[in-house]
């Protein structure tokens, strides 16, 4: 009786270290929205669209094509990560988008967050 058991008890374990596996191998590094980010996500779309129109692209970015391409060449060699195997890097374009766009708002919340506690 007790052999069984022990049979039995391995057995499940044996399973069970099996069934754990094909768990973690089902799990995704990237997902797969975001390989499709680089054709249809947000910034390639609207960055190819406003980039031949000035007014557009002044809209996007709150900045003009020239003064966007003088910033991106002073800062690109910072922020521009390296291409590995697992997932290519957000491009400088996109990050410096970005972050002006963050600068830009948190600019927006202080000035009405300043204006709005003013006595009238």
């Amino acid at each position: 009786m007790v052999g069984r058991l022990t049979t039995f008890s391995a057995f499940g374990t044996a399973l069970f270290a099996v069934e754990k596996k094909r768990k973690t191998d089902q799990r995704m590094w990237i997902y797969p929205r975001v390989n499709e980010r680089p054709n249809k996500g947000h910034f390639y779309i609207l960055f190819v669209e406003t980039r031949n129109d000035e007014h557009k692209f002044f809209n996007f970015t709150r900045m003009t094509i020239k003064f966007f391409d003088e910033l991106l060449d002073y800062v690109k060699e910072k922020i521009i990560k390296k291409n590995t195997r697992m997932r290519t890097p957000i491009p400088p374009e996109e990050k410096l988008k970005n972050r002006c766009n963050f600068f830009f708002q948190m600019e927006t919340i202080f000035y009405t967050g300043c204006f709005s506690s003013m006595p009238h």
